[in-house]
């Protein structure tokens, strides 16, 4: 696989598929460990840093042109590349959920996944939660984080416009308003801080890749330190007190876990992109195809761990857990392939067409208002 041009933010990031595969795993994992110790704690960052390499990814579709045409085929393809998929995961969801939920359950389980081991809802219900993205009352956990998505896909091009013509730090002002507001009007947006800074990123990806450039040969282990640090602050595994960031102000805004995980993600993001050891190693073949597969790996890994705890009959060993944890992965991934094939790129395939029928159309039209306008000036010229 060749390397693309990561100097340019025009060019497509192959590596960064790569690192939204193995976030996806992360998630996968750590929702496992949730299920059989603890509350999947290890699973938050790498849902923060799907929302800011969301923020990167489509500030390059937001700009694609200033048209309404433009708009509209940037909204299509974020609806057909979302919402298919995400119907398609919820009946299989509520489908499993009649064999996975139908007896008793679950003993060695941890009172975190007991939440969504019985659940039930009538088929005329199910209907009304395939309308928006979310939780659907338990039946896709996941959810939420898709009404995210699809909430500050609706935003971006607007947060794109204001770091643009206005300035970033206007978009930065903003989202860290909406961050330490005690009163939200939506709860979702303490999480504009993170498709901020990833549009931010991309703005600046020209300038980060010369000094990266220039950068002494201990950039790369500055970035792990900052990116380790960080999550671990967003992670609440390092006191505030022992927060080696104590100026006054910035301190308490470092210590704040969704920030510390926007930091934390930066640092990821810039590491894929220009660092060339971590590119290749994310544009590997099998590194890539998790990539490509990450969100039906995402959507369904729920369903496959509730399938699997339902055999779950006492409490597991640690090296029993490994064992489980690895066939959950390696079923999710299975399941995610197929999803894969048979909805998610039929569903990118049927946005793209429907955007080219459009952008089609709008060519015709602008072609007949200049021949319109031609005939108007001739007329003109001939009276």
């Amino acid at each position: 696989m060749t390397s693309p041009d990561n100097s340019s933010p025009t060019a497509r990031i192959s590596s960064l598929d790569g690192l939204r595969g193995i976030a996806a795993i992360v998630v996968v994992i750590g929702h496992t460990i949730g299920a059989l110790r603890s509350p999947p704690g290890i699973a938050g960052p790498s849902v923060i840093l799907f929302f800011v390499l969301s923020g990167y990814c489509l500030t390059a579709s937001a700009l694609r042109g200033d048209r309404l045409s433009d708009r509209a085929q940037f909204y299509i393809r974020r609806i057909f590349r979302i919402h298919p998929p995400f119907i398609a995961a919820l009946l299989i969801a509520w489908t499993a959920s009649h064999i996975a939920w139908s007896g008793p359950c679950c003993a060695g389980l941890s009172p975190w996944i007991l939440n969504f081991t019985h659940l039930s809802m009538p088929a005329g219900e199910l209907v009304q939660h395939m309308f928006f993205p979310g939780t659907a009352q338990g039946f896709m956990p996941v959810g939420w984080t898709l009404e995210v998505e699809m909430v500050f896909s609706i935003l971006l091009p607007l947060l794109v416009l204001l770091a643009r013509e206005g300035h970033w730090s206007l978009a930065l002002g903003l989202s860290l308003w909406a961050l330490f507001q005690r009163e939200p009007a939506y709860t979702g947006q303490v999480y504009a801080i993170h498709f901020v800074v990833g549009i931010l990123v991309y703005e600046a990806s020209g300038r980060i890749a010369v000094v990266m450039k220039r950068a002494p040969r201990v950039a790369p282990l500055v970035l792990a330190l900052v990116a380790a640090y960080a999550t671990l602050v967003g992670m609440n595994f390092i006191p505030v007190q022992w927060n080696i960031f104590f100026w006054p102000g910035i301190s308490t805004l470092l210590s704040t876990p969704l920030f510390a995980l926007a930091i934390s993600s930066i640092a990821f993001t810039v590491a894929a992109v220009h660092l060339a050891s971590v590119r290749s190693f994310l544009e590997w073949r099998p590194i890539a195809f998790l990539g490509r597969v990450s969100y039906s790996l995402y959507l369904l890994h729920f369903t496959v761990l509730l399938l699997g705890v339902r055999m779950v009959a006492r409490p597991l060993t640690d090296f029993e857990m490994v064992g489980f944890i690895l066939v959950v992965v390696a079923t999710s991934t299975i399941a995610a392939a197929a999803m894969y094939r048979f909805v998610e790129l039929p569903s990118i395939q049927a946005g793209n067409r429907v955007c080219a029928w459009i952008a089609r159309y709008s060519q015709s039209e602008e072609r007949l208002s200049r021949i319109q306008s031609q005939d108007t000036a001739s007329g003109n010229r001939d009276a």
